[in-house]
């Protein structure tokens, strides 16, 4: 179970050709203590299921299992701004016939609905947050970036990477 500071991403490989490109997706936990190094606790990755293999609906998608797998309250870390932007829109932002992944966003939420959007105290049991991707050193010093952040969303990158690369393929192929 999910809990707290959740990093997640999605990632695309084989991505110059759209029918070769194989994606997958990773959502970790990032325990920490103040802005200092983070510990991944916990971490979940896999292959993006289905025909469409596209990052975007990756990076959904990580979103989904962090919410189907989470014990609420949490706060969960994007470095993709279609998914921030998206869950701000809410349902009737994204749910429509015009809206891109619309089916895998009423899935995600009516599983923001199963939880409950609100606490009894009237606060938001979800937050979604962006992070910027790809971050060096020199971002941690200046103060852009804490550097448990950093660690949690290089670790989601790394494992997402792994995720889209247990897709079946054939190197044979690839290289023509």
């Amino acid at each position: 179970t999910l809990t707290g500071d959740l990093c997640g991403d999605g990632s695309g490989l084989s991505g110059t050709v759209q029918e070769f490109r194989r994606c997958g997706w990773a959502v970790c936990q990032v325990s920490h203590q103040g802005d200092e190094h983070g510990v991944i606790t916990a971490s979940l990755h896999g292959p993006l299921p289905g025909l469409v293999q596209e990052v975007p609906l990756a990076e959904l998608h990580a979103l989904i299992m962090a919410v189907q797998h989470c014990l609420p309250p949490i706060t969960y870390w994007s470095d993709c701004q279609f998914v921030v932007d998206g869950f701000k829109s809410g349902r009737e932002g994204t749910t429509k016939g015009c809206h891109r992944f619309a089916d895998a966003w009423r899935v995600l939420w009516d599983k923001v609905e199963d939880i409950g959007a609100i606490d009894g105290d009237g606060n938001p049991t979800i937050r979604v947050r962006k992070v910027k991707a790809h971050t060096t050193r020199r971002a941690v010093q200046q103060g852009r970036i804490t550097q448990w952040l950093q660690d949690g969303n290089k670790h989601a990158d790394f494992k997402a990477k792994a995720g889209g690369a247990v897709h079946p393929s054939d190197p044979e192929i690839l290289d023509r």
